[in-house]
């Protein structure tokens, strides 16, 4: 000790370094590490950002007439879809820290709405100020968006590095910042995880584990031989829940079909290779 400073030495012995294999769960699961803080509890660290984010809520007049833009008359759960689709699709993943806090601070909801950018924090205050304004309750949930899927051994925030929305009634998450997951379902790395719902008391549990029958695909091929040797064919496939968001993602990222279907036949156990057919369409239709 000296005087109200308190230096901790922990030294690892006898540890080995490790190779990370492929996909494997985080090092931190995995590996030792040396915890301190100063919290009782998880749920102190739920109620405190629980108060950070509930004062940056707001349903103002700007909140409400965006509102009306987005939803129009709908209600309750296609509602809650309508504005995770526009809140994810229009503004912007950007992280902008100027104080210690801002990491757990986020910006007030109309400052993000006026801007159209902000990270995961400043997507939620908006996403919940806009469902709001519909009656639709929200809580803030504070959670780890890598490949950990254990709690640290002690509660500290540094647990935690990003925040979505769960929504208790219709009981259903929402990630405002993945335009390729829609409401209710989560990418891989959000499925099963420790966090906490950041009520005023403070809420423990788990991600959603998925079942099978939400988590699926359907494929439809067609093939034909031609009299050159080469197979050629058409492929439907019809993906559902957690599956559909990394093809979404290809798709969407792709310049055009031809190359999201070259991308997605590469990865394949059989390969293959795409051919594009362009035909006329109105301007702004796309491709086929």
């Amino acid at each position: 000790m000296d005087g109200a400073k308190r230096t901790l030495t922990a030294t690892l012995r006898g540890y080995e370094g490790q190779v990370r294999e492929r996909s494997m769960v985080g090092p931190a699961d995995v590996c030792p590490r040396f915890v301190v803080t100063t919290h009782a509890d998880w749920e102190s660290i739920s109620a405190a950002f629980h108060t950070a984010v509930a004062s940056r809520s707001e349903v103002s007049p700007e909140i409400s007439t965006a509102v009306a833009g987005i939803v129009g008359d709908r209600m309750g759960l296609e509602a809650a879809r309508a504005i995770h689709r526009w809140v994810c699709r229009n503004i912007s993943y950007v992280k902008l820290d100027l104080h210690p806090m801002d990491d757990w601070v986020p910006s007030p909801a109309s400052q993000v709405l006026e801007t159209r950018y902000g990270d995961c924090k400043d997507k939620y205050v908006l996403l919940a100020s806009l469902l709001a304004s519909r009656g639709i309750a929200v809580e803030p949930v504070p959670v780890n968006l890598g490949c950990s899927f254990q709690p640290l051994a002690l509660p500290s925030p540094l647990q935690f590095d990003h925040c979505m929305a769960y929504l208790p009634e219709l009981g259903l998450y929402s990630d405002p910042t993945d335009p390729f997951h829609d409401l209710g379902e989560l990418a891989l790395t959000l499925t099963d995880k420790f966090m906490v719902h950041a009520t005023e008391t403070g809420r423990v549990g788990r991600t959603s584990v998925g079942a099978a029958e939400g988590n699926r695909y359907e494929a439809r091929h067609t093939a034909s031989l031609g009299a050159d040797g080469i197979f050629t064919g058409r492929s439907e496939l019809h993906l559902h829940g957690r599956l559909a968001g990394p093809v979404r993602r290809i798709l969407g990222k792709a310049a055009s079909p031809g190359e999201a279907a070259d991308g997605l036949l590469h990865g394949a156990a059989l390969g293959g290779v795409a051919h594009e057919r362009r035909v006329e369409r109105e301007p702004g239709q796309g491709w086929s």
